[in-house]
C-alpha cells in the first residue's frame, strides 16, 4: 500500500475541495470544521453544493465558515434526465471551481490536518492523475461491524494493487469516493462525471474513463 507523507512539502497549487450535499446538516458542521483546520495548503477553495437540502444544511455551512472567504455554498439545479444525483452535485461543483487539483470529499468524511496536502503530494510525487486515500471506516452497529471489513477485504484479496497503479487495464480498477483526488486536466480529459453520469459505481467508473483516457491513477 502506497501511504502519504504525514509531513508533506507546502502545497501552492490552486487545490479545489469539492462537498456534494443532501440534507447532510447532522455530518456536514464536522467536515468543514476539519477542512477549515487544513495545514500546508497556501491555495485551497472549498466547495459546498447544496442539492436542494430542507434541513438546514447550507445554514450549518454558513455558520461555521462564518466570514471565511475560501468558503462557498452553491445551490444544485433540478437533475437532468439520465444522471444521478450524486454524478449530477459532482458536476456541478467542478464547473465551479477552478483548482488544478479537484478533491472530492464526502460530506461525513472528517479529515485530518494534512490530509489535503499529503494527498496532492502524492498525486504529484507518485506522477499519478487520481489518488484514493481510503478513509478510516467507523463500524458501529453489528450490522456494520460484520459488512465492512468485508469491502476492504474484497479488493485487498483480489486487486493487485501496484500492478494497477500502472496498468492501463480497466478491470484492474478501486476506488473510493468518499475522498478522491484527481488531477483537473486527467479529470476533463476523461469526460469527468459526464461520462460516468449514469453509473451507480461513479468512482470506480471515473478512475475506469481516466485510464481510457491515457491515464493512470
Amino acid at each position: 500500500l502506497r501511504r502519504p507523507t504525514p509531513t508533506p512539502a507546502n502545497i501552492t497549487e490552486r487545490v479545489s475541495i469539492l462537498i456534494p450535499a443532501r440534507n447532510e446538516a447532522h455530518n456536514i458542521g464536522a467536515c468543514i470544521e476539519s477542512l477549515l483546520k487544513q495545514s500546508n495548503l497556501s491555495d485551497g477553495e472549498i466547495i459546498v453544493l447544496d442539492d436542494q437540502s430542507d434541513d438546514g444544511t447550507a445554514d450549518v455551512i454558513r455558520e461555521i465558515a462564518g466570514s471565511e472567504r475560501s468558503v462557498r455554498v452553491i445551490t444544485g439545479t433540478d437533475r437532468p434526465e439520465g444522471w444521478l444525483g450524486k454524478t449530477w452535485a459532482c458536476h456541478q461543483l467542478q464547473e465551479a471551481a477552478n483548482g488544478s487539483v479537484l478533491v472530492f470529499i464526502d460530506a461525513d468524511v472528517v479529515l485530518e490536518p494534512v490530509a489535503i496536502a499529503a494527498t496532492v503530494h502524492t498525486l504529484r510525487e507518485a506522477k499519478l492523475d487520481l489518488v484514493c486515500p481510503y478513509p478510516k471506516q467507523l463500524a458501529e452497529t453489528t450490522g456494520e461491524r460484520l459488512v465492512q471489513p468485508l469491502l476492504q477485504w474484497s479488493w485487498a484479496t483480489t486487486l493487485p494493487l501496484g500492478i494497477a497503479e500502472n496498468s492501463s487495464r480497466e478491470s484492474l480498477s478501486a476506488a473510493n469516493g468518499q475522498f478522491l483526488a484527481v488531477d483537473a486536466k486527467a479529470y476533463q480529459r476523461a469526460g469527468g462525471h459526464e461520462a460516468v453520469k449514469a453509473a451507480v459505481l461513479d468512482d470506480v467508473e471515473l478512475l475506469r474513463a481516466i485510464k481510457r483516457s491515457g491515464a493512470y491513477g
